[in-house]
């Protein structure tokens, strides 16, 4: 067996080449060769190896006066384990640096994307491919295929543009324009991203175009341009970033522009909506900002969240599927340094009522500082304690506004008896407040409800508890016992805290004077709880039974308190129930009760909640529900329900399948909403009803949630 090897510099096919330099080095294998002053002649089992590129035929020739290549017959070239490219014939001029194939056909084995034409053409780091087609189906019989008259693909940007498109189902053409590009690798880069399309009764033809932006690593931009042709047009757009390797943001924003005939028909609060939030997380910012390097550590958290309405978040996308629409939102900034002793801490906190025009009135916390000594020991471990101090600066635009300041600290004793059979602890829990305010009264206040004040108690938890273990042939048995009695002690008060002691007990929620008194009384009371954990021998739980019953011994409320039950039953390792159940003694009734079963295997999941409250100033009763059978490879069928039995409203209700293919997704669901709006009479709903398509060409993408849209107003 005769083996010859020479090196050239060369182009090999088109996957082979897209990332080799004219300068590298190529080796030649062949079982026979034959040379002469002008030729070279290879034949029988042809390799061209380059790094991971391969490229095999039946014969090769070489021209050393043109630098020319070819290679004939049963071309197969391989990058590694991503492309494969097939062939007959192939000529590559290495001084001109350009080359032939006939014909042409390549495979990209992650995504299962091939292209394939008579002759494809090439020179230097471009590339271009006479008509053709292009799928990612079964060779054999495609169930979509695009045909297109040319095609570019650059080297370096690795971008494949193809022209006069024509998409077939099967032999059925369905749509056809006169360009599509996309990427043939994934790197992050600039363009247009799929788009959003939907239909609505109410709001006309939706489409929605990304737009991504994407110069640099450390930050990219998206941009989404919306119109409602019915409704109004807008943009919302995301700013994402990372400016250290302990930091990094996020900038959400937009704004949506209403048609005026549609705002007078929904009698929208605002012709214009528009928000941004901004998120950003340090995790070292002391040492990087004040270049202090200090023992502990440090971090700081922001997420600001302002905007006009809720019809903002309504209309940042068209999926409602994945939007949650709040009638409140909260914007904090939080910072912190922290050691293994001590924590000091400084909190931003500014909510909005999205339900509201105005939040004028609002009590926000500007700032919260806290600081907070963690758990510690005294005389061999038996007496613990921490401290914690904060300050609440409570601020509002319109009415009193409070400075309040705290101190909490619990000292607890503990010790055990009978070789840990028997725990026991007392604990005194100290508490003082101090509350100072400044600031006009509104039309809601009177000046006479807002004195400086002062407020201190102590109070007494007795503990006892114990745990018992045993093991059996097939599980493992805990049981638990914990009794603790709490004693009210005694309190000081004075000013603000004694002048409104009875009124804002009775009115905790009252506006006039009550808003910035944020006491309860500590009841004279007894604590019981019995918990039991069953486990099998690998650790898996079966059982967690948990019963808790409170005595009360003050006058104002019954001795005999609700019984709360929790159970926790793993029937089998697919089959989960649950129930939280409280009972009212005096009004022999179920208060409370929240049950939820789940069935989850690798094919079908389903689950189903029951939420109940029955108390005399509320009631609720409502279900929820969630269903997903994957009946095979390809089909998927999926549910959901939320249903308000005491309100007798549907919240949510979704029914839909999915078929996935290798080469193609396509699917339909049904969807009911009913989301908040804001109007000039304040609150109130608008009831919507969906059908999505997904239709995905793989990895071509498509249409995620095209849609048809109707709304009813409530």
């Amino acid at each position: 067996m005769l083996m010859y090897r020479f090196t050239l510099f060369l182009l090999l096919l088109p996957i082979a080449l897209f990332s080799i330099e004219l300068s590298d080095e190529v080796e030649v294998y062949a079982m026979n060769v034959d040379s002469n002053t002008t030729h070279i002649n290879a034949k029988n089992s042809v390799l061209v190896l380059y790094q991971n590129h391969e490229m095999s035929a039946s014969r090769a020739t070489y021209n050393k006066e043109s630098g020319e290549l070819e290679l004939f017959g049963n071309i197969q070239a391989s990058q590694g384990e991503d492309f494969v490219g097939l062939g007959e014939y192939v000529r590559i001029n290495i001084s001109k640096k350009s080359r032939t194939f006939k014909p042409f056909y390549m495979l990209d084995k992650p995504s299962q994307l091939w292209v394939t034409s008579k002759l494809a053409k090439g020179e230097d780091r471009d590339f271009e491919i006479s008509s053709g087609v292009m799928s990612s189906c079964d060779p054999t019989d495609p169930l979509w295929l695009m045909k297109f008259s040319s095609s570019e693909y650059n080297q370096d940007d690795k971008w494949l543009n193809i022209y006069n498109v024509r998409l077939y189902f099967y032999d059925i053409p369905i749509f056809y324009t006169p360009y599509f590009g996309f990427s043939l690798d994934t790197t992050r880069r600039s363009g247009l991203l799929y788009p959003a399309v939907g239909i609505s009764a109410n709001e006309g033809f939706f489409y929605e175009q990304p737009i991504y932006i994407a110069p640099h690593d450390n930050w990219d931009l998206e941009l989404r341009p919306q119109i409602r042709t019915e409704r109004g047009y807008g943009v919302y757009g995301t700013f994402r970033f990372i400016d250290s390797p302990v930091s990094k943001g996020e900038i959400d924003f937009g704004l949506f522009k209403e048609y005026d005939h549609y705002a007078k028909k929904y009698n929208l609060a605002n012709t214009t909506h528009q928000g941004i939030t901004v998120k950003y997380q340090n995790s070292d910012f002391i040492k990087q900002w004040f270049n202090i390097d200090l023992d502990g550590q440090s971090g700081l958290g922001v997420d600001l969240n302002l905007m006009n309405d809720v019809d903002y978040i309504n209309l940042s996308q068209n999926d409602s599927l994945n939007t949650v629409t709040a009638s409140q939102t909260l914007s904090r900034i939080n910072m912190f340094y922290s050691t293994d002793k001590n924590y000091i801490g400084t909190y931003f906190k500014y909510y909005t009522d999205l339900e509201y025009k105005s939040n004028s009135n609002t009590i926000q916390n500007l700032p919260v500082i806290q600081y907070h000594h963690y758990l510690d020991t005294l005389l061999d471990e038996h007496l613990l304690y921490d401290v914690d101090i904060q300050f609440n600066n409570l601020d509002r635009a319109d009415g009193i506004k409070a400075q309040q300041s705290q101190i909490t600290v619990p000292l607890t004793i503990q010790t055990s008896f009978f070789d840990d059979f028997l725990n026991l602890s007392y604990t005194a829990n100290l508490f003082a407040r101090h509350i100072g305010f400044n600031g006009t009264p509104n039309e809601y206040q009177s000046d006479t409800n807002f004195n400086a004040g002062n407020f201190a108690r102590n109070y007494n938890v007795f503990n006892a508890n114990s745990q018992l273990s045993r093991g059996y042939e097939n599980f493992n048995h805990i049981l638990m016992f914990d009794v603790k009695y709490i004693n009210g002690g005694g309190s000081y008060r004075s000013g603000y805290y004694k002048n409104n002691l009875e009124y804002c007990n009775e009115n905790p929620n009252a506006d006039n004077g009550c808003e910035y008194y944020g006491l309860s009384d500590i009841e004279n009371q007894t604590k019981l709880e019995i918990a039991q954990y069953f486990y099998n021998k690998q650790g898996r739980q079966l059982l967690y039974q948990r019963l808790s019953q409170n005595f009360s011994y003050s006058k104002l409320s019954n001795r005999l308190q609700e019984l709360e039950n929790e159970i926790e039953l793993m029937v089998t390792e697919s089959i989960s129930i649950y129930n939280d159940i409280y009972y009212n003694h005096q009004r022999n009734l179920i208060t409370k009760s929240i049950s939820t079963v789940n069935y989850t295997t690798t094919v079908f999941n389903f689950g189903l909640s029951h939420y109940f409250e029955n108390y005399l100033e509320s009631k609720s009763d409502a279900i929820g529900s969630t269903l997903s059978y994957q009946y095979d490879k390809n089909y998927k069928i999926n549910a959901t329900l939320d249903y308000d039995i005491h309100e007798s409203v549907k919240k949510r209700f979704s029914l839909g399948f999915i078929y996935s293919k290798r080469c193609w997704d396509f699917g339909i669901e049904y969807v009911e909403n009913n989301r908040p709006i804001l109007t000039n009479n304040l609150t109130n709903s608008v009831y919507d009803k969906y059908i999505y398509f997904k239709i995905v060409l793989k990895p071509l993408g498509g249409f995620d949630n095209l849609s048809y849209q109707i709304s009813e107003s409530k």
